[in-house]
């Protein structure tokens, strides 16, 4: 894993994304519209659930975000971009509140993402 990857970060249901696009359309709206499903979950974390919901066990090893940092400057930001390094490193946090000003909530939890996402 790329450094501890112990940051929360918001994740998001294509389908959620797909009606926000529409609500904005739909209200011909302008600004920045962010969206989240309000729940927040780490890259560990979401290795976690994965894992647990393929009933297989996994080795974590945690490779230093410094060579991630090196890799990325040296390929001038082909191989990971500078944003991906930061999402990595810092904290995320998204504020919903012009979208949800279009009356647009998620509706998709973590779990209905992972199941969507693993074929099992």
């Amino acid at each position: 894993m790329p450094g501890a990857c112990s940051h929360a970060t918001g994740v998001i249901h294509v389908d959620d994304v797909c009606n926000l696009v529409l609500k904005i359309l739909t209200a011909q709206a302008e600004g920045i519209f962010n969206a989240d499903s309000g729940e927040r979950a780490s890259i560990s974390e979401w290795v976690d659930l994965i894992s647990k919901k393929l009933n297989k066990k996994v080795l974590k090893i945690e490779i230093p975000l410094i060579l991630f940092k090196c890799i990325g400057f040296l390929s001038s930001y082909r191989f990971i971009a500078k944003e991906q390094i930061m999402i990595l490193e810092y904290p995320q946090y998204l504020n919903l509140s012009e979208s949800q000003k279009i009356d647009w909530q998620p509706t998709k939890s973590i779990e209905k993402i992972l199941a969507d996402t693993l074929v099992v």
